[in-house]
């Protein structure tokens, strides 16, 4: 792969491409009628074109087009091996390419440059080129030994109402990016999106994608228009394995939107505004190509409007810049479509005039400058030492003209042509040494700044290095807190199995405890005797014992969960996952704590119903002294009957008044209110009195 610059200009390769006549233009009065005739060259390729006799009336355009190669009803394979195959080979000679495609609307300007990318037939400009640029890459990558490596970027915009919107990543800028440009990189988009590619089905895929937010709208003219300017770009280095030494190439696959006419497209409102800034950005990269032709034929140094629409600033180095460069100029066969046909044949006869000036774009290595420096040094000392022999040649001259008659005068003759010859030389060659030393200083730059960046590289590598062996550092401390950190995770799994073992006895000692919480017998095989308030007593101190009990024990467990919490806590910044096993004897103790709360409501139940059983009980007792009052009442009424009669003699009876404190005391020991039973005791008292009182009255 040749790697030298191009020192001459170069021409812009023009091809046409008619397309066959379409239902639209067959429906008019004039649109069967053909407007075109072609001649061809020796080759029998067809390069020249003119209107026909009719046509020339319409347009008043009568000259003969000619063009690098001329397409009627021509398949997509022809007309890509004819146009665009030629420029993979300068791709990969480290030139910039620009193919575009340039006509009136309908004309088949996109299925030129991309037609249907998944069909073989019919794919056009865009998806064939990716394929063979492929190919090249893959064929050097499958040496044994590849003399090059590659690096395949992609992106995809659209320049709609002026504005550049990023296809691959449409918010990217608000979707209007801007051009700029450096010495290095020519002009270029700010913040595009690029994508690295491996395989041609990526870049397929990329480009449908970005095809998905292009602007397209049904006018009369076409039924899916485009209504902005693509362009799909694609960088290709290439890396030379050897060396390291680059050549970086820039291709712009360009598709223009249509010119249109309002009154055949049937443009209004949105569609209207952005037929017009279709035109004006097309009418811009009109004058450019004007002044470019201008500026060559003038020789001169004229002012090109590159500024003054983002297509033309776009294309500067596509257009008289550094840049091999393909327009095709899409057109109707049709005299319906005469007048656009013809504006499209002189634009791309201005477009043939324009003189680019491509050089590849190649990053030497210091090593191969410093050779090229000193050829060229050496190649000047030669020059300067065949000019100072011419100098010197003089003298010889001269003595040779020192000869007698005719052969003196034929010497001083042949000195003056030597020396009118010499200083021609001389001349020459002062001119080939300025150039040489302007091409010596621009190496010397090329070779300070190449010295520069390889300073800033070893700089870089430096500081790389610095920081590779902070992370070697970083990592020593990493394996030395890891290990402190793997330590303490073996002493915490220690303490956790010694916890463990801590936790399983206090869990046998749980179960001691919730076995004595269950009801059992009475202490000491004591069994509930007595009246049911020594029933009661006795529940109550028992299960106050209990209660104490277990409230001692759920403590313990209180506590015992707080330092499981802790243990936790330790384990979760050690990162570990053991305490798993004790998250789960902690739920089995809060169950257990549960089960234990539950069994404590039942007992507080059991001892509810044991005191309403104490209730009904003093219920009983209650019905049981009204009983003994009643009974008691009627002995009295019998011991006042008796009275009545004189008792033997004996020992002494018992009177009322004993009798019914007897039954106090009975009463007392049985467990009553004291103060009910006196109460009670009074009125029986009272009550056997009154008798008395009235038989004594009554015996008066």
């Amino acid at each position: 792969m040749p790697g030298s610059s191009s020192k001459d200009a170069t021409g812009v390769i023009v091809c046409l491409r008619f397309r066959p006549l379409n239902k639209n233009e067959r429906s008019q009065d004039d649109g069967s009628v053909i407007a075109v005739q072609f001649e061809k060259d020796y080759k029998g390729n067809i390069t020249t074109v003119e209107l026909n006799g009719e046509a020339k009336a319409i347009t008043r355009c009568s000259e003969k087009f000619q063009f690098d190669r001329i397409f009627n009803d021509a398949n997509q394979e022809d007309v890509y091996r004819q146009t665009a195959a030629t420029m993979v080979a300068e791709v990969f000679r480290g030139f910039n390419c620009t193919i575009f495609a340039y006509g009136q609307t309908g004309t088949g300007k996109s299925y030129t440059m991309m037609g249907l990318p998944d069909n073989n037939i019919k794919a056009g400009i865009i998806p064939r080129m990716v394929g063979d640029v492929f190919r090249v890459v893959e064929d050097e990558l499958s040496k044994e030994e590849p003399e090059f490596d590659f690096e395949v970027k992609v992106s995809y915009v659209e320049i709609y109402m002026e504005r550049i919107k990023d296809l691959l990543n449409p918010e990217n800028g608000n979707g209007n990016l801007k051009i700029r440009e450096s010495k290095t990189r020519g002009v270029y988009i700010q913040g595009i999106t690029e994508h690295r590619v491996q395989e041609a089905k990526q870049v397929y895929d990329w480009m449908a994608y970005g095809s998905l937010h292009r602007a397209v709208a049904s006018t009369r003219m076409n039924a899916e228009s485009s209504r902005s300017h693509s362009v799909f770009i694609m960088k290709v280095c290439q890396i030379k394995n050897k060396n390291g030494s680059k050549k970086t190439s820039k291709v712009y696959l360009v598709d223009l939107a249509g010119s249109e006419k309002v009154n055949k497209t049937g443009a209004t409102g949105k569609v209207l505004d952005q037929a017009s800034a279709i035109n004006k950005s097309l009418s811009a990269l009109g004058n450019v190509i004007s002044s470019l032709t201008k500026t060559s034929k003038k020789k001169g140094n004229k002012h090109i409007p590159y500024r003054d629409s983002k297509l033309t600033r776009l294309l500067t180095d596509s257009l008289g810049g550094n840049a091999k460069t393909c327009l095709i100029v899409t057109a109707s066969p049709s005299m319906y479509n005469a007048e656009e046909t013809a504006s499209s044949l002189r634009f791309g006869q201005r477009a043939k005039m324009i003189k680019n000036k491509p050089k590849a774009n190649e990053e030497k290595t210091i090593d191969e400058y410093k050779q090229l420096l000193a050829a060229a040094e050496k190649k000047i000392k030669q020059q300067q030492e065949l000019i100072d022999a011419m100098k010197d040649g003089d003298a010889p001259l001269e003595a040779n003209g020192n000869n007698e008659g005719d052969d003196g005068e034929n010497a001083s003759l042949n000195m003056t042509l030597g020396r009118q010859s010499g200083i021609v030389q001389i001349q020459s060659l002062l001119k080939e040494r300025e150039e040489l030393r302007t091409e010596i200083d621009t190496w010397r730059d090329r070779s300070t700044d190449f010295a520069e960046d390889l300073r800033i590289v070893e700089d870089e590598k430096t500081k790389s290095l610095q920081e590779i062996e902070e992370l070697r550092n970083d990592i020593k401390r990493l394996q030395a807190d890891w290990e402190e950190e793997r330590e303490a995770v073996e002493y915490n799994n220690r303490i956790l199995e010694e916890e463990n073992e801590e936790l399983k006895h206090r869990l046998e000692e749980k179960k001691k405890v919730e076995s004595s919480v269950k009801l059992k017998p009475m202490p000491n095989g004591a069994e509930l005797t007595g009246t049911a308030e020594e029933k009661l007593q006795v529940f109550q101190k028992h299960y106050a014992q209990l209660f104490e009990d277990y409230k001692n024990k759920s403590v313990e467990v209180i506590n015992k969960q707080y330092e499981l919490d802790e243990i936790k806590s330790l384990q979760r910044l050690r990162g570990g996952n053991e305490m798993q096993t004790l998250r789960d004897q902690v739920d089995t103790l809060r169950e257990q704590a549960e089960n234990n709360l539950k069994l404590a409501k039942l007992r507080s139940k059991q001892m509810k119903d044991i005191e309403k059983d104490l209730q009904t009980s003093h219920a009983e007792k209650q019905a049981l002294r009204q009983q003994l009052l009643q009974a008691r009442s009627r002995l009295d009424r019998k011991l006042n009957g008796r009275r009545s009669r004189p008792l033997p003699p004996g020992p002494t009876t018992p009177t009322m008044i004993d009798t019914a404190g007897e039954f106090s005391d009975n009463l007392t020991d049985f467990g009553g209110d004291d103060r009910s039973v006196a109460t009670n005791v009074r009125q029986a008292r009272r009550s056997a009195a009154a008798p008395r009182r009235r038989g004594a009255g009554a015996g008066e």
